[in-house]
């Protein structure tokens, strides 16, 4: 996972390149540093990309936070995890993340099941 997390931001300079093209398709991870003092990586939709920031819409909550969690946010580009950008025909680009759970998934269970199997296709 961390070889996943270092090619995002490796090919960071591509996300930028394709944002302006599909931002409404623009998913990025980012690090939460929770109530608890854990940091959890968490999926957003990007809004705008400003200078070395990237402002988002937190999609997924914190599991071990304690409070209200303000879901517009920024974070430096630089703090990315992953990224993915949603192309024509579903085909995404980036998701270094996702391909890493799609093996892990398939050395755990041998096969995926049909609707994750979907999903897989979609980042090949």
């Amino acid at each position: 996972m961390k070889n996943a997390m270092a090619k995002a931001q490796d090919t960071v300079s591509e996300f930028r390149r394709l944002y302006p093209q599909h931002p409404d398709g623009a998913l990025v991870k980012v690090p939460f540093i929770t109530s608890s003092g854990r940091t959890e990586y968490l999926a957003a939709e990007v809004l705008e990309i400003v200078e070395e920031d990237v402002r988002v819409r937190l999609s997924t909550p914190p599991v071990t936070h304690q409070g209200k969690v303000e879901r517009l946010q920024t974070f430096p580009i630089k703090k990315i995890v992953d990224w993915v950008i949603v192309m024509p025909g579903e085909k995404r680009e980036g998701g270094f993340t996702m391909r890493v759970m799609f093996k892990k998934a398939r050395e755990q269970w041998g096969e995926l099941p049909p609707d994750i199997s979907v999903e897989e296709k979609k980042y090949e």
